[in-house]
Order: C-alpha cells, then sequence, then structure tokens
C-alpha cells in the first residue's frame, strides 16, 4: 500500500523524483499537452493552452446606455351613447359627433368591420384618442359586404344591410 501526500504536477515534460522509490520518472501529461508536444503550434489545442495566460479576463462593463421612451397604447375609449332605427332592407346606427366627444374628426380617421353579427367602428380623434363602438351580438344577421360608414357634418352614420331584408328588427341587439 502506498501513501502519497503533497500536489501532483501535470506541467510539460518536466521531470520529478518516485516519492516510492526515489528513482526519476517523468510526469503524466493531459491529453492536449500531448497533442500540443505531438503537432506543436499545429496543435488544435496550442491555442486553447494559451488562452488563460494571453487574454485578460475582466467583468462586463456598460458602454452606454439609452433612456428610450415607448408610448403606451392607451385602450381605446367606449362610444356608450348611439341611435338606432330599423329602414325596411337596413337598420341605420348613429353616432352624434358632439355627445361622443369627437368634434373636428375626419372621415380618414374612421375603421369599420363588419361580421354577420357584429359591428366594430373605431374613430380616432383630433387628439389621437381612439373611441370605440362593438356592437358583437346583433339580433339577426347582415351581410358585411354590403355595410357602410359615412362621416356626415354632425354624425356618424352606420348602415347595416340585413340578410333577411323582410324581417323587422324590434332590438338591435340579441339578448342574453
Amino acid at each position: 500500500v502506498f501513501f502519497f501526500t503533497g500536489t501532483m504536477d501535470t506541467t510539460l515534460n518536466e521531470e520529478s523524483t518516485s516519492p516510492v522509490t526515489g528513482e526519476s520518472q517523468e510526469k503524466p501529461i493531459s491529453k492536449t499537452q500531448e497533442s500540443i508536444k505531438a503537432y506543436g503550434d499545429k496543435s488544435y489545442y496550442y491555442w486553447h493552452n494559451s488562452v488563460k495566460n494571453t487574454i485578460p479576463i475582466e467583468s462586463p462593463q456598460l458602454v452606454s446606455s439609452i433612456v428610450a421612451e415607448i408610448p403606451v397604447a392607451l385602450p381605446p375609449k367606449t362610444i356608450s351613447q348611439y341611435a338606432w332605427y330599423d329602414d325596411d332592407s337596413t337598420v341605420k346606427v348613429y353616432i352624434e359627433l358632439g355627445k361622443a366627444g369627437l368634434e373636428g374628426v375626419i372621415a380618414e380617421n374612421i375603421t369599420s368591420t363588419f361580421n354577420p353579427r357584429e359591428l366594430h367602428i373605431v374613430v380616432k380623434d383630433t387628439k389621437g384618442s381612439n373611441h370605440q363602438l362593438r356592437l358583437p351580438n346583433l339580433k339577426q344577421d347582415i351581410v358585411p359586404e354590403k355595410c357602410t360608414h359615412r362621416l356626415r357634418p354632425t354624425k356618424i352614420l352606420i348602415t347595416l344591410h340585413k340578410v333577411e331584408s323582410d324581417k323587422t328588427w324590434y332590438d338591435l341587439l340579441e339578448k342574453k
């Protein structure tokens, strides 16, 4: 049984004396050191072995900082006051500009989306805020391709074309 105390140095090509026998022996080397010994500076590991001695390792430092202002999109304001009436083959919905706080709005700032049982209109006011009227549960089906919106001097007129033009709408929305 052999006991060894101390440290084992694994540097390349150094000889040492055996702690047990006292004889001179070559110290074991790693596979990386063997490759460097065999191939010199052509060894795949040549650069890797010298990295710790040539590249100073420093902690990351802040080069520069930029404070960016990201505009926060506010949720659209809900248009809650509107009027409507059944007009034979169509249903007309009115949004009064004064009551909705939309004075001075221009036609390019009005967008509408129509689905078989839904109306959604978004209006951007003169201050850049969005206002919306969303009616997701219309009483009857409409023909989305034929539905329109028009800007009048005091109101926005939305025309919904009925699928069943002979049916009278007594309610605009389906009751839940």
